[in-house]
């Protein structure tokens, strides 16, 4: 048996209801299974109540296991997990009341995007827009949101007051990985709480993307003539384009439409090596270097680490392909390099640089060290 709380929930409390409306915990957590017995006894736990004059009342974790092991649940059979629920009255729209009563109105939301311009500084859908912005990570005029067309009042609302004891806080309810993000709205008169609304928004975000000029079929290179960088209103949850640096020399992982973004997971590092063929591995060890051919013992794109081999040796060692039969080996920089991620081909060479270089020696890969007891360094750069 599995009980989950919900992040939020909208309970009615019935046209004629004066007092607090019980909350159980089929309001409040999805239950599964819920039509068996046990699940339809634990969805009706009462785990608290919403008085219909505030609006809304926060259900915790902990009010509800301790519901529950009051009700005397088996939890040898029953996980229960989340953190907590908001349950608002949703006994219809009500206006804001002088009282201090807080509202919600969620309502549909059919409007379009539109920018938050200079006329609404000021004001509630100023300050709402001003903490989408920070939310989303964009500027205020590369944001756009549509709102509850319900709530054009309450927006309008200025965000201080005569008095100057007014105080407007806005507390998104999401982490910005939706287009539509509620926001909760929170309006204080000095040290009292005077209005609360829960305010629908849909955001547009303009961002820089690259996109295809014509379609890229799997396994093309990209060049820079077939891409194109521009802005593009979008959801701010839609995938980040890559930069024109990371699209330019990539193949492409799948096929690309023309006019699409680019995305990450549309392009890849080509493959600059495979299996058996001849790498020339550039080993630095300080102001010191040594350049040897070395044999893939697998297939690596660039960037990737690769096990490779000498000539005339059994040993085998890792490097990193850097460009077309090009591999580079540090040995000084401290890395422990079986912490590197290896490519698609694991190596285990266990190698130390001492054994590279002996066997340069022994091959002669580069005549100018062969006589310099092949450690690796022996020879500065030219």
């Amino acid at each position: 048996m599995s009980v989950v709380l919900k992040n939020s929930a909208v309970v009615a409390a019935g046209a004629d209801a004066q007092g607090p409306r019980a909350i159980v915990v089929s309001d409040v957590a999805e239950v599964d299974p819920p039509t068996t017995p046990e699940g339809t006894a634990i969805g009706q736990i009462e785990v608290g109540r919403l008085d219909r004059s505030a609006g809304f009342v926060m259900i915790s974790i902990s009010q509800v296991r301790a519901a529950m092991d009051a009700a005397g649940v088996m939890w040898a059979r029953t996980t229960l997990r989340g953190s907590s629920c908001r349950v608002t009255d949703g006994n219809g729209a009500m206006e804001p009341r002088p009282s201090g009563g807080p509202t919600v109105d969620p309502g549909p939301l059919s409007a379009v995007p539109e920018a938050i311009g200079g006329a609404d500084a000021g004001t509630v859908r100023g300050a709402i827009g001003a903490r989408l912005a920070a939310l989303y990570g964009v500027a205020g005029e590369d944001l756009r949101v549509a709102f509850d067309s319900p709530d054009e009042a309450f927006l309008s609302q200025a965000v201080t007051s005569g008095a100057g004891d007014r105080r407007v806080d806005v507390q998104p309810s999401s982490g910005g990985a939706s287009a539509r993000t509620p926001v909760n709205v929170f309006i204080y008169e000095g040290d009292r709480l005077t209005q609360t609304r829960l305010v629908g928004t849909r955001a547009l975000v303009n961002r820089t993307v690259v996109t295809a000029r014509a379609p890229v079929t799997r396994g093309q290179a990209i060049a820079e003539e077939m891409v194109e960088v521009g802005r593009q209103w979008l959801p701010p949850n839609a995938r980040l384009s890559v930069t024109l640096e990371e699209a330019v020399g990539q193949v492409a992982a799948r096929p690309i439409a023309a006019g699409a973004i680019v995305t990450t997971a549309d392009v890849t590092a080509p493959v600059v090596c495979k299996r058996g063929d001849i790498v020339w591995v550039h080993v630095l060890s300080g102001g010191m270097s040594v350049k040897a051919k070395a044999r893939a013992m697998a297939q690596a794109r660039d960037g990737e680490r690769v096990q490779l081999k000498l000539d005339g040796s059994d040993r085998t060692f890792t490097a990193r392909m850097s460009g077309p039969g090009r591999a580079v080996m540090l040995t000084d920089d401290g890395t422990d390099q079986s912490s590197i991620p290896p490519t698609s081909s694991p190596a285990s060479d266990g190698t130390d640089a001492a054994g590279v270089g002996d066997a340069v020696g022994r091959t002669g890969a580069d005549p100018s060290i062969r006589t310099l007891g092949g450690r690796v360094g022996s020879r500065r750069d030219r």
